[in-house]
């Protein structure tokens, strides 16, 4: 018996359980036991008839006194944009990134409503891409802690969600950042703005002595479009390429001499000589882009690769019989794959403008898709094939992530939802085409009556004869 309550084991079980105010005129059980038994009954299922509860050790007097507790008070850290700032430092995460969910400060009615629609668009999101409705949890979790911590008021610094995801496995930030920008509530970090490939190349510059260090510079005016005449601009990633092409050849004159002026026609044959076709080729585009550039700025007078050519013969890709076309349409019933190898082994498109191809670049009433290559804009002539490869993946794109803001036609679950909206990367396609086995330059013909693409193979008659596209 309790001595407190007055009631033997069974019955004070009773009263805890149901919340029976005052004590029962009858108890439920026929036979009340002492001792260790009594919770042996209520715990162990199948014995005596008594049916546990899901979680044996946890009753739901502990529920209610926990659903009793005081909410933890709102945060004191809360911004206000409207308060000046004196000193910008970083924030220090790590305590308040180990902190649990009951110990965080309250969220205000501002947060809670864009905790709430995060986990609405998030779950919206997995749905179509996976059954797990819990998978946001990590970037859920982010935001709380921003949130909690600093409120709602004033947007949100992009570094402070990447010093989180970097302090706990269990913390993501890359959504969040997605989310936030997408609604105005995100201060974007300029440290990440930086353009790495230009950075890059002024390391590479300053390696040189400084009249061929200030010709350098010359060229790369010139390739960003600000030299004496009007040229289209090349981004910093291609001016990269070029100046790493032209980097080894650079080094060797550097160590007899100061300046490009004195470059003689012969010995830039003999750079052309001592290296393979591929790699003279390349030599041989980046330096005539080069000396151009110098002389249209009027820093050479005389252009030595003027009048060099490369022999050589041009070789076509190799082709894919149309059999083995349809063999790997059928390998994979996804949309991006079979767009891919249509662009691909139908039009000829390589991958690298596959994956710069834009939205806006799409024309599906005409039957366009415009390709964007150096200094021009191509324009590929759509047939029934790959106006329904494109239509399914456009459908599938929109299916699955409705709110993306990716200018480009080729997404992922990664760069959809990426605030820098970046293309998918080469190695993404290169994948693609190792997974079904042939090169990524590859190419075929294919006739439009042997094709099915609701079922993705040929008819039985085969093309008889294949050639590149």
């Amino acid at each position: 018996m309790s001595t407190e309550h007055g009631l033997c084991r069974g019955c004070l079980i009773h009263v805890r359980e149901n919340r029976t105010e005052d004590h029962p005129g009858f108890t439920q059980l026929q036979i009340a036991f002492g001792g260790r038994l009594a919770h042996q009954i209520r715990n162990v299922e199948g014995r005596l008839g008594y049916s546990p509860d899901r979680y044996p050790m946890r009753s739901r007097e502990a529920e209610r006194q926990r659903g009793r507790r005081l909410r933890p008070p709102v945060s004191d850290h809360l911004v206000d944009p409207h308060q000046l700032i004196l000193f910008d430092t970083d924030r220090d995460w790590s305590r308040v990134a180990r902190l649990t969910a009951d110990k965080l400060p309250s969220l205000t009615p501002e947060s809670e409503q864009i905790a709430a629609e995060f986990t609405r668009v998030s779950r919206r999101q997995n749905r179509l891409i996976d059954p797990d409705p819990h998978r946001h949890k990590a970037s859920l979790r982010a935001l709380r802690i921003v949130l909690a911590w600093l409120g709602a008021a004033a947007p949100v610094r992009e570094r402070d969600l990447r010093t989180l995801a970097t302090l706990d496995r269990n913390i993501s930030g890359q959504r969040v950042v997605w989310f936030l920008a997408e609604r105005g509530l995100l201060e974007r970090d300029p440290a990440l703005q930086i353009d790495r490939d230009a950075l890059r190349a002024e390391e590479i510059i300053a390696r040189f002595p400084p009249t061929m260090e200030d010709e350098l510079r010359s060229w790369i005016k010139v390739l960003r479009g600000e030299g004496r005449r009007e040229h289209p601009p090349l981004s910093s990633h291609r001016i990269l390429v070029y100046l790493r092409i032209v980097w080894p050849v650079l080094e060797e004159w550097a160590q007899r001499m100061e300046t490009l002026k004195s470059i003689t026609t012969k010995e830039f044959k003999a750079v052309l000589d001592a290296r393979k076709p591929g790699t003279a080729r390349a030599v041989h585009h980046a330096m005539r882009s080069l000396f151009q550039g110098l002389k249209q700025e009027r820093a050479i007078f005389r252009d030595p690769t003027r009048g060099v050519t490369l022999p050589g013969v041009v070789t076509l890709p190799a082709a894919v019989p149309s059999d083995r076309l349809a063999e790997l349409m059928g390998q994979d019933r996804t949309p991006l794959p079979r767009l891919l190898l249509g662009l691909v082994a139908i039009h000829a498109v390589t991958p690298t403008q596959a994956a710069r191809i834009c939205l806006d670049d799409a024309d599906l009433a005409r039957g366009q898709l415009i390709i964007s290559q150096r200094y021009h804009r191509r324009t590929v002539y759509l047939d029934p094939i790959a106006i329904e490869l494109l239509t399914d993946w456009l459908r599938e794109r929109q299916r699955t992530w409705p709110t993306s803001a990716n200018p480009y036609l080729l997404v992922t679950s990664q760069t959809a939802l990426d605030i820098a909206q970046p293309p998918v990367s080469y190695g993404l396609l290169q994948h693609v085409f190792e997974r079904i086995g042939i090169p990524a330059r590859v190419t075929s013909p294919v006739m439009l009556a042997d094709f099915d693409p609701k079922d993705g193979a040929l008819s039985p008659r085969l093309v008889p004869r294949t050639m590149a596209a």
